[in-house]
């Protein structure tokens, strides 16, 4: 085989390296872009119950979670773990997208040190990612 052919099938195997990792960061990027999104509705929702506004905080909830859930229980819910209407620090460890699924794991914290385990399930509604189940756990095992 010629240096010319040894040349030109060196730099066909080098683009195709060059293209792969390319492509591989580009689905990379995606993905991680489509699991950050999914905290736009968990922290609007935090948001709003921190500013009392829970009406508001459960119009972020997909219709299906409002076919089982009513505003009265999410009302109840949100009684029961004051931490949600509390001035918090945030942190949200695990995102994933599943298709049209996803899912966010955190802890809300107060200055004070009291601390909120919760998860968020969301399903994309009409191209937006909307709230279908929310728990909360001062106390997981």
């Amino acid at each position: 085989m010629d240096t010319a052919k040894k040349m030109l099938i060196i730099k066909i195997v080098v683009i195709a390296v060059i293209a792969l990792i390319a492509f591989t960061i580009v689905l990379m990027v995606i993905k991680l872009s489509a699991a950050n999104a999914l905290l736009l509705p968990v922290e609007q929702q935090l948001n709003l119950l921190e500013a009392g506004q829970v009406e508001s905080a459960f119009d972020l909830t997909a219709q299906n979670f409002k076919e089982t859930e009513t505003l009265e229980k999410f009302k109840n819910f949100v009684e029961m773990n004051p931490l949600l209407t509390s001035k918090t620090n945030r942190v949200f460890n695990e995102r994933r997208v599943e298709g049209n699924y996803g899912f966010v794991k955190g802890a809300i914290a107060t200055e004070t040190g009291a601390r909120l385990f919760i998860e968020y399930d969301l399903i994309k509604e009409g191209g937006q990612w909307k709230i279908i189940h929310l728990k909360a756990d001062s106390n997981p095992l």
